[in-house]
């Protein structure tokens, strides 16, 4: 997981486990309660804060996939609102179902 510095996860035998009968899920300030195959387990929440995702110089290739990932998903609904208009308007109900189908409209 980690390079094993201070304060950081070395594997998941250091993550928190539950031995009692309390079973905890999502949230609880910064620590996050989880399921997984191994039991439940916390682990305290990571990343970087929002003002260094911004400003920070290292992060500008992914402030620009971010934007060209929203640009596209705006687009996408735009083309699916149209579409759902035209389908509307037609006659032919099973290639009206057939297109909502395969464009999840």
């Amino acid at each position: 997981m980690a390079s094993g510095s201070k304060g950081e996860i070395k594997s998941a035998c250091d993550l928190a486990r539950r031995s009692g009968i309390i079973k905890l899920k999502n949230a609880i300030g910064d620590i996050n309660f989880y399921k997984s195959r191994d039991g439940y387990l916390a682990k305290q929440k990571g990343g970087i804060d929002k003002e260094c995702f911004h400003n920070d110089q290292k992060f500008q290739g992914t402030r620009e996939n971010s934007a060209e990932l929203a640009r596209g998903g705006k687009a996408s609904k735009v083309l699916c609102t149209v579409i759902r208009l035209i389908l509307n308007k037609t006659q032919d109900s099973p290639m009206i179902l057939y297109i909502s189908c395969r464009c999840n409209l």
